[in-house]
C-alpha cells in the first residue's frame, strides 16, 4: 500500500466504510466526503463507548472544520499529520476505495467503488497489507457503531453536515470565525499593498476571489450559528424514528450534546457574533466595495480587469440576518482612504481577529474545500 505507517492504512479503510454505508452508489463532492469524515472524527469521541480512537484530527478552516489523518508521509505545521486534500483523495484512489472525478470549474465528485456490505466483511476479516505482518481487523460492535454514524450522516444534506461539523459548540465555531476573519484581513491587505506599488502578480485574481468568498464566509459562518444550527437540531430530531436502533441511540446521544453546547443556546456568544456581524456590514463589506472600485475607476492591472469585473458580478451578497442603525462608514475611492479604513477596521475588530496569518498559512489561489 506504499505507507509505512500502519495506523493510517487502518483508519483510511474505517473511513471509507462510513463513506460507503452513507453514499454508496452516488457520486458526491469532495466538500461532502470532509464533512462526513469530520462528524465521524468528533462524534466518534463524542457519542459513541468505543475504546477505539480515530486516528484523525479536526481544523477550523474557513469552510468550516475540515479533517486531518495521522501519517509519516506528510506534516503541516502541527506535526505528523495528513490534510484532507488532493493527497489524500490520491491514496484512497489508489487503494481501489473510491475514485475521483474531476468536473466542471475544478470542483471534484468521489465516488465509492465498493459496496458497504463487501467493505464491512474485508473489516471484519481483516485488512491485509503485505508491508505488516499483522492483519487489522474491526469488530462486529465496532463496525455497527460505524453504520449507525452512516445513517444519520446520509439523512442530512451536505451544508447540515458542515453546520454540525462547525458550530457543535463555541470552541469549533469561535475558532472557525476567527480564521475566516483573518484570512479576510490578510488577503486585503496584500491586495492594497500590490496596487500601492502597482504590482499585478499572477495570483492576483485568486487572491481578490478569496478576500470576497471570505467575506461571504463571515456573513455565513454567523447565519449558520443562528440560523442553521437550530434548523440542523430539528431536522435530527425528525429523523430520529426513521432509523435504526443503533442510529437512534446515538443520535439521542447527540441531541443531548447539542443541547448543552450548541453556541446559539449561548446569550453571551450570540451577544458577541451579532457585534461581529454589525461589524462586517459597518467595515469589511464598503472597505472591499471600495477597493473594487478603486482598482475599476484607475484603471489598475488593466490586463485583469474583465477578470476583476466578473469577481465582482460573481459575488454579489445578501444578508439574512437584520440589524437596525448600521452605519456603513464612507471611503473615498482612493488609496489612502481605504489604507486608514482598513486601519480603522483592524482596532475595531480587535488583534485577536484581524492579524495577518503567517505567510506560511496565506491562501495564494483557490481556497481548499471550496466546493
Amino acid at each position: 500500500m506504499g505507507y509505512k505507517d500502519s495506523n493510517f492504512i487502518r483508519e483510511l479503510f474505517l473511513m471509507a466504510y462510513i463513506l460507503s454505508e452513507a453514499t454508496f452508489p452516488k457520486e458526491f463532492y469532495k466538500f461532502r466526503l470532509t464533512k462526513i469524515l469530520t462528524n465521524y472524527i468528533q462524534d466518534w469521541k463524542e457519542i459513541t463507548e468505543m475504546t477505539y480512537k480515530p486516528y484523525a484530527l479536526f481544523d477550523p478552516h474557513p469552510f468550516g472544520m475540515v479533517s486531518m489523518i495521522k501519517s509519516e508521509e506528510g506534516s503541516d505545521k502541527k506535526g505528523n499529520m495528513y490534510v484532507f486534500k488532493k493527497e489524500f483523495l490520491k491514496i484512497g484512489e489508489s487503494n481501489g476505495l473510491w475514485e475521483t472525478l474531476i468536473i466542471q470549474d475544478r470542483k471534484t465528485k468521489v465516488k465509492i467503488k465498493i459496496p458497504p456490505q463487501e467493505l464491512r466483511n474485508l473489516l471484519l476479516d481483516g485488512v491485509p497489507d503485505s508491508q505488516f505482518p499483522v492483519i487489522y481487523r474491526f469488530s462486529d460492535p465496532l463496525l455497527l457503531q460505524a453504520k449507525g454514524l452512516a445513517e444519520i450522516y446520509k439523512r442530512l444534506d451536505t451544508e447540515e453536515l458542515n453546520i454540525l461539523a462547525t458550530h457543535r459548540n463555541k470552541h469549533n465555531s469561535e475558532s472557525c470565525l476567527r480564521r475566516v476573519t483573518r484570512l479576510w484581513f490578510t488577503s486585503c491587505g496584500r491586495i492594497i499593498s500590490w496596487i500601492s506599488v502597482s504590482r499585478c502578480p499572477d495570483y492576483f485574481i485568486d487572491v481578490l476571489a478569496d478576500m470576497m468568498h471570505l467575506s461571504i464566509q463571515i456573513i455565513k459562518k454567523i447565519e449558520q450559528i443562528k440560523i442553521g444550527m437550530p434548523s440542523v437540531i430539528e431536522k435530527l430530531k425528525t429523523i430520529e424514528s426513521q432509523l435504526s436502533d443503533t442510529s437512534q441511540s446515538l443520535t439521542r446521544a447527540m441531541l443531548n450534546k447539542l443541547e448543552n453546547s450548541a453556541p446559539h443556546l449561548n446569550n453571551v456568544y450570540i451577544g458577541k457574533i451579532d457585534n461581529h456581524y454589525v461589524k462586517t456590514l459597518q467595515y469589511i463589506l464598503p472597505i472591499q466595495d471600495a477597493v473594487l472600485k478603486l482598482i475599476i475607476n484607475k484603471q489598475i492591472c488593466k490586463q485583469l480587469l474583465p477578470y476583476v469585473k466578473q469577481v465582482y458580478k460573481d459575488f454579489a451578497l445578501t444578508p439574512q440576518l437584520k440589524f437596525e442603525n448600521i452605519n456603513e462608514i464612507e471611503i473615498r475611492k482612493d488609496l489612502e482612504s481605504i489604507e486608514q479604513a482598513l486601519k480603522d477596521a483592524r482596532e475595531a475588530f480587535g488583534r485577536r481577529y484581524s492579524r495577518d496569518l503567517p505567510q506560511r498559512e496565506r491562501t495564494t489561489g483557490r481556497i481548499e474545500c471550496r466546493e
